[in-house]
């Protein structure tokens, strides 16, 4: 965990900054929640712990309490948002849609630049797999940053530069307590099945697959924003007033097609459909 605490320190909380940090009470939250503790108490800025309570396990409101009073102990600011699914059809992407509506909710509340979550270098790697087997856009094939830049904040996400051993082992010599979601052995959800029987295979093939996904997600990054500034340098040319010349258009290699018909174009035009472009969708429109 060196490497995460190093990372934080070196981005130089002032005091009295607003800190949001999403707070689930699993073994990642808490261990990125500690490691936040202990430089508020150097630097004297202010912790929010943002807490979803998704009412889908009988041991939610025993972990929302327990957070709650952890909080207390400890002079942070403690948030609830309580989420009840109408039902479970894509249950995944509508509760992770909510929770990061609240966590940007609480960023504008308390005025704050700073989001951090506990996804770690486990999670980068079955997010990966599931858009490789999925299929997506070039774009869609990264994972997610260490640091994302938003409107008026920064998500930070320092766990990536640790695993669940590095993880587990801080808690073990911390003694901090925290909760296992059981749900999270079901292989009724898609992620799992890729935590519980994909990866563990893919570890005895290379036991330092979290460096080696890590770098893949970063050269993705690089060459998307290297296509980006390439893409900016037509578009002008090639769209006026939110419309496509499809006589320029078509001339176009299929990269930039790709990477501006949709997600670009899409995005400008204010619609919904920025969102999500897996290849389907994007050889679909192309293809129309």
């Amino acid at each position: 965990m060196k490497e995460v605490i190093k990372y934080i320190e070196n981005l130089k909380i002032k005091e009295n900054d607003n800190v949001v940090c999403a707070v689930s009470g699993g073994p990642d939250s808490m261990a990125l929640l500690l490691i936040l503790k202990s430089f508020k108490d150097l630097y004297h800025f202010n912790i929010v712990v943002a807490h979803v309570n998704h009412h889908l396990r009988k041991e939610s409101d025993k972990e929302e309490r327990y957070i709650r009073d952890f909080c207390e102990q400890n002079n942070l600011i403690f948030e609830i948002y309580d989420y009840f699914p109408r039902d479970l059809k894509n249950l995944e992407a509508k509760a992770r849609q909510a929770r990061y509506e609240f966590f940007e909710k609480l960023v504008n509340k308390y005025n704050s630049k700073y989001l951090f979550t506990a996804h770690h270098s486990d999670d980068l790697i079955e997010t990966i797999l599931m858009k490789l087997v999925r299929g997506s856009t070039i774009n869609g094939y990264k994972g997610f940053r260490i640091e994302d830049n938003r409107k008026n904040y920064t998500l930070y996400r320092p766990l990536l530069l640790a695993d669940k051993k590095e993880i587990l082992k801080y808690l073990k010599e911390k003694k901090q307590k925290y909760f296992i979601d059981k749900t999270n052995k079901i292989s009724l959800f898609t992620r799992n099945r890729y935590r519980l029987k994909i990866i563990p295979l893919l570890r005895k093939e290379n036991p330092n697959i979290n460096t080696s996904f890590l770098d893949y997600s970063v050269a993705i990054d690089e060459m998307n924003s290297y296509i980006d500034k390439q893409v900016d340098k037509v578009y002008d040319n090639i769209v006026s007033n939110k419309k496509i010349d499809l006589e320029k258009f078509l001339k176009d290699t299929s990269l930039v097609k790709k990477t501006l018909s949709i997600p670009k174009w899409a995005n400008d035009k204010g619609t919904r459909l920025g969102i999500n472009f897996s290849k389907v969708l994007t050889e679909s429109i192309l293809k129309m």
